[in-house]
């Protein structure tokens, strides 16, 4: 969406009434242009560029944000006119390049900008509009055309790059009724992990034999309420992906025999029958002994590791490119903090990923969504020539928790946190401050500071809460009539929300709940914004040394 707002001139207000009709429109309208996504990624693969399914989730995502008309000539590189005047933020958006390695191990964020495309890894950065051409040695060699924003937008959350070896994992230890017993010997996979290798830094097998041995000898027990709910939750999304599966079943047969259009009705509903009897069976707490142990075989399948058609695959910038192997980002930390410096390698596998450069001999890289590592891009803005003073850090991660505090809560700060700590990067103390929250209600806004280093920045958490929100229509103004109690009862997460991570159609009613309560956290805390940018200034203006000493590191 915020790519989105820099393609308009209009005000925010306005724009969010643009914002509101698009994602009131429901998404599944789109599947009758099916063919012409189809045609454009065939156009696109005979011009030399590379084709994957992140491509049709493009073609949905511009549909709905940017329209039709604008979805076909709308670029990355078309925002430096909207940004001209310097009378909006500078937009920055954050990609993963994709290995075969866990995203955790082997992080190396992607910057995207109007102007630039590159890695601050490596200090490496091209023009925008050559993203995706051919590139050798660090020269271009072809020029292809620049890929449009719904491609880039498709790639910055695409849904594609999930990895299913990680949802059939977790898929066991659900159906299995000694929960604690597998996951003290292995755990499930609770981060967003792309894990693709099965074998430790040693060359030896991690264990999924032995997994598969535990699990295939262990009860079945699916509670019912529990069951209900995910069900209603889910089960217009198994249905969508049912039909999808026949539709193409339909293609495949319509291409090779010249079938009729009873051939895609018959499919569908087979594949929906077979639908409904797989979901009842998972209600009624029938789940037959077989399907787990097909799952724990599919779970040591090497085909589900694959990922060469699921993020987007562009050709590769860096091909033989000279690197002198100094990471950038990491290496002017280490020098700012010799004294202080040690090396960490008591987990030998990640540090060995962790400083791996990047493969140049590789014709294509891949790259996806970067809340695989975490959600909130604070690499961006971490780097020391930026010197960021204060984050307005806004979480809408998921959590299974509405009102009250968990370790979960803070689960995205504490990976970064951890992330610019391995690299020697000034970063607030997330971890330690956690514990006298727990149990707690969530508040709309926390404060994360050092007491102790003047040049650690602030950051003013806003987690996604419907607290305050609830008496008060705006920040001092109680809400009096029953309409106005009325629609500001909701919850933000849980069994009883009515949002999601994978909803993509909202009411006009939705939309605005989610619309006016962002907008009251916000003001509700806009004293604590503006006295953390008063602190920073008095700091800086009695700290003039300090200040030289940035200048220094920035140069």
């Amino acid at each position: 969406c915020i790519s989105t707002l820099y393609c308009d001139t209009l005000k925010v207000k306005e724009f969010q009434q643009t914002l509101r009709e698009s994602v009131g429109r429901h998404w599944l309208w789109n599947i009758f242009n099916i063919h012409l996504y189809m045609a454009d990624m065939l156009s696109k693969y005979w011009k030399g560029q590379c084709m994957c399914p992140v491509d049709i989730f493009g073609h949905f995502l511009g549909d709905m944000l940017l329209g039709k008309e604008k979805k076909n000539h709308m670029k990355l590189s078309d925002l430096q006119a909207r940004i001209s005047e310097a009378d909006v933020p500078f937009p920055l958006f954050a990609g993963l390049h994709a290995t075969e390695r866990s995203s955790v191990e082997f992080s190396e964020w992607v910057e995207f900008s109007p102007y630039e495309i590159g890695l601050a890894k490596y200090g490496t950065f091209m023009e925008t509009e050559d993203f995706g051409s051919k590139f050798f040695a660090g020269k271009r060699v072809k020029k292809l055309n620049e890929f449009p924003l719904h491609y880039l937008q498709a790639v910055w959350g695409s849904a594609f790059t999930i990895n299913l070896k990680n949802l059939i994992t977790n898929f066991i230890c659900t159906a299995t009724e000694d929960i604690d017993d597998i996951t003290s010997k292995k755990p499930c996979p609770k981060d967003e992990e792309d894990s693709v290798s099965d074998t430790n830094f040693d060359g030896s097998k991690r264990g999924v034999e032995d997994f598969a041995g535990r699990t295939s000898n262990l009860p079945m027990k699916w509670p019912s309420d529990d069951s209900e709910k995910r069900c209603s939750s889910s089960g217009w999304t198994s249905l969508v992906i049912w039909n999808f599966l026949a539709f193409f079943i339909f293609l495949l047969t319509w291409t090779s025999s010249q079938t009729t259009w009873m051939t895609w009705i018959w499919t569908s509903l087979i594949i929906w029958i077979l639908w409904l009897i797989f979901t009842s069976s998972l209600c009624e707490g029938k789940m037959n002994k077989w399907i787990v142990s097909a799952c724990v075989r599919i779970d040591k399948s090497y085909l589900l590791n694959l990922r060469a058609l699921k993020p987007g695959r562009v050709y590769n910038p860096f091909r033989d490119l000279p690197f002198r192997y100094v990471f950038v980002q990491d290496q002017s930390n280490r020098e700012r903090n010799k004294k202080d410096y040690k090396e960490d390698t008591s987990d030998k596998y990640s540090h060995g990923c962790k400083f791996q450069p990047l493969h140049k001999e590789s014709e294509r890289i891949s790259v996806m969504d970067s809340g695989f590592t975490f959600c909130s891009p604070y690499p961006l803005l971490l780097r020391r020539q930026r010197s960021v003073d204060i984050f307005l850090s806004f979480d809408f991660s998921l959590r299974y928790e509405d009102l009250h505090i968990n370790r979960s809560t803070f689960k995205q700060l504490v990976k970064a946190e951890k992330w610019a700590k391995e690299r020697h990067i000034p970063f607030p103390p997330v971890k330690e401050k956690i514990d006298k929250y727990l149990g707690k209600k969530i508040q709309e806004c926390y404060v994360f500071d050092s007491t102790n280093d003047a040049h650690v920045p602030v950051i003013l958490h806003f987690p996604l809460v419907n607290n305050k929100f609830r008496q008060y229509k705006s920040p001092g103004v109680i809400r009096t009539s029953e309409e106005e109690f009325d629609f500001a009862q909701f919850s933000c997460f849980g069994k009883n929300s009515e949002f999601g991570t994978l909803k993509c159609h909202y009411d006009s009613k939705e939309f605005d709940r989610l619309a006016k309560l962002m907008e009251f956290n916000t003001l509700l805390h806009k004293d604590t914004i503006m006295q953390q940018i008063n602190n920073f200034i008095i700091n800086k203006r009695q700290d003039k040394h300090g200040i030289r000493k940035i200048f220094r590191w920035c140069k």
